[in-house]
């Protein structure tokens, strides 16, 4: 394990960037690369690494000085390593920026963080790119709200969270191998609500060969098992003939299972 170097005053950066890793030297150099490239370097980096065995541990200890904090063990999965990084985060806000995604440019920290000031959570737009080539470009909806969260997920490599929401909601469930930070949002939205803002600016490019893009099956399945243990069975039934019908009843069914889960 390396301690690279620390804030003048602990605890009280704005940002923290938490990349994790395994076995993706390739990816990996390219994030790291993105990183400690950026023009504003006024945040905290971790670098969370599962005892990768393909050179990733001699690339970090390579960059060792220029990172606060990295550790290379063994984990329990993804969200094992997240909620890793999670404990060790300072800054107000955190930022996932896992091995071959990478930011857009050098400018993106910079302008991101002035916009940075009390919400809970901040997210914008990305690229989407497979094999290191451009496939698409997503924006997302300016309103982050239960009805969207229940049709999609808001992406963690564009989206900067208040890092007390995770003393308040817990860490990421690690019973779900791919879908424990949709479930974190969903279930703290439907708590208490969550004051976001759409910044609309491009913020990431991102790697689609990770574990969410290549096991839709199981996505699907833990997404359903989420809903079953905050639905009731009549609003998991509408949900089910909702995909068979025509769009225009969406509306009506959305507004009905918002006002069942906020009643909860």
């Amino acid at each position: 394990m390396n301690i690279g170097k620390k804030f003048t005053n602990a605890g009280m950066a704005k940002l923290t960037i938490i990349t994790i890793n395994y076995n993706n030297k390739a990816g990996l150099e390219k994030t790291l690369a993105s990183v400690l490239g950026q023009s504003c370097m006024d945040f905290q980096y971790l670098v969370i690494d599962g005892a990768s065995d393909d050179g990733s541990r001699e690339l970090i200890e390579q960059y060792g000085s220029r990172i606060n904090h990295w550790v290379s063990e063994k984990d329990n999965g993804i969200y094992d390593a997240m909620n890793k990084g999670i404990k060790k985060a300072e800054g107000a806000y955190i930022l996932f920026l896992n091995s071959g995604d990478f930011l857009i440019d050098h400018q993106r920290i910079a302008k991101v963080m002035p916009a940075l000031q009390g919400k809970d959570i901040y997210y914008g737009n990305m690229v989407i790119s497979e094999n290191g080539q451009e496939i698409a470009r997503r924006k997302f909806t300016s309103q982050f709200v239960l009805t969207n969260l229940i049709r999609e997920a808001y992406p963690h490599p564009c989206m900067f969270t208040r890092r007390d929401l995770f003393d308040r909601f817990g860490l990421y469930d690690e019973s779900y191998d791919i879908v424990s930070d949709w479930a974190f949002y969903t279930k703290a939205y439907i708590q208490s609500g969550l004051r976001t803002q759409n910044l609309d600016l491009f913020i990431t490019d991102y790697d689609n060969g990770g574990i969410s893009s290549t096991q839709i099956g199981k996505e699907q399945e833990e997404r359903r098992r989420l809903l079953t243990s905050v639905l009731s069975k009549e609003a998991l039934a509408d949900l089910k003939y909702l995909t068979k019908i025509k769009s225009r009843y969406e509306r009506s069914f959305m507004g009905r299972l918002r006002r069942f889960l906020e009643e909860k």
